[in-house]
């Protein structure tokens, strides 16, 4: 087996950088030196052009604890009381192909790649060496089980409603871990990566893809609610993730532009608001007033779902953040960052000043 990253290179990347902004790790244009083994166009992560932040300071070590506690039990007794049997092609049995049966372990990945890449991981009840081989299972078997590269329809995901999502927790472990993964791993996830990639480029400004099933917005332009309680700022910035990750991981494919775009759409369309139908601002090219189709969240920021005004959906990693993460935070791209929010962050209905803005380090 390929032997665990060295300390001095894992703490190049910081943990709270990972956990938020890994997406965002966009790789120089003209730095292509590729892996000559690595899958299609994937230039790995250049971790020499990160910063060090070693979270010494009192939200880094609640960061660090966290990071730490989650990743060892995910990778070990979760893992263990999860996966006890090994299919007879050598890959571990994911119990299903719904939700339950490839999100979790893809987060899982995220989790415990994240921890051993920074060395944050806690090797007190397993070591390192099996967490490694444990953490590329999981991330080898995911990406082989998608449509892209299986052909059996017992066993094969993908092509669904939160499938993109589900492809980007993957790459995004799987890119982070690259150099513990063989050739057949990293074609895999590059082929799983564009692939739910170039489904989300078939739609336009109303549907997400295609031209038909799900929109991209909770209500119409003229107010008609389309979907009550619904808001789809989550479903158009966790499909807008896997198309970021896929730009960044693989800045010269020949669908690298489209991805870009459509991550560009889909975001503004996540944070549309009744303002922008009305208003003469043009993001990346964009005039909001004449492509938005509809809007997903109120002027002044909130949003709702589960049918109730949702503090959490409103500022959680997979509407606010994500929003920010997919397009702001390219550290490593030797290109501007595209600016990708119709307007700055609100403030909550329940503050009476704004909070300072964050910056990863």
């Amino acid at each position: 087996m390929t032997s665990p990253h060295r300390p001095t290179r894992r703490r190049i990347l910081t943990t709270s950088f990972a956990l938020g902004a890994s997406v965002a790790l966009g790789l120089p244009a003209t730095a292509r030196a590729r892996d000559a083994a690595a899958g299609g166009d994937v230039v790995p992560v250049d971790w020499q052009r990160l910063g060090s932040y070693p979270a010494q300071d009192a939200a880094g070590r609640r960061v660090r604890t966290i990071l730490a506690g989650s990743s060892r039990y995910l990778i070990g007794p979760w893992y263990a009381s999860t996966y006890r049997t090994y299919l007879p092609d050598g890959y571990i049995d994911l119990k299903g192909t719904d939700e339950r049966a490839i999100r979790l372990p893809a987060m899982a990945a995220v989790a415990t790649t994240t921890a051993l890449v920074t060395g944050v991981y806690d090797p007190a009840t397993l070591s390192a060496a099996n967490a490694t081989i444990r953490t590329r299972n999981l991330i080898i078997t995911l990406a082989a089980r998608h449509l892209a590269n299986n052909s059996s329809p017992a066993t094969r995901w993908g092509n669904g409603w939160q499938t993109a999502l589900w492809a980007y927790y993957t790459a995004l472990a799987g890119w982070l871990f690259w150099g513990e993964l063989d050739d057949k791993a990293r074609r895999d996830i590059a082929a799983m990566t564009a692939w739910e990639a170039d489904r989300l480029t078939t739609g336009n400004d109303l549907f997400l893809v295609g031209t038909s099933g799900h929109q991209l917005y909770e209500k119409r332009r003229d107010g008609t609610v389309v979907t009550p309680g619904d808001s789809k700022a989550e479903e158009d910035n966790w499909s807008a993730a896997v198309l970021s990750l896929a730009e960044v991981m693989m800045p010269g494919h020949p669908r690298a532009a489209a991805w870009k775009r459509r991550n560009l759409e889909l975001l503004l369309a996540a944070a549309a608001r009744p303002a922008d139908l009305t208003g003469t601002t043009t993001v990346n090219g964009i005039r909001l007033s004449s492509w938005l189709r509809g809007t997903n969240i109120a002027d002044d920021g909130t949003l709702d779902n589960h049918n109730i005004l949702h503090p959490l959906y409103t500022w959680s990693p997979s509407t606010r953040a994500s929003t920010r993460a997919s397009c702001t935070g390219w550290p490593t791209a030797a290109r501007p960052a595209p600016r990708c929010t119709t307007s700055p962050a609100s403030t909550p209905p329940w503050s009476t000043s704004p909070s300072p803005p964050r910056t990863a380090r």
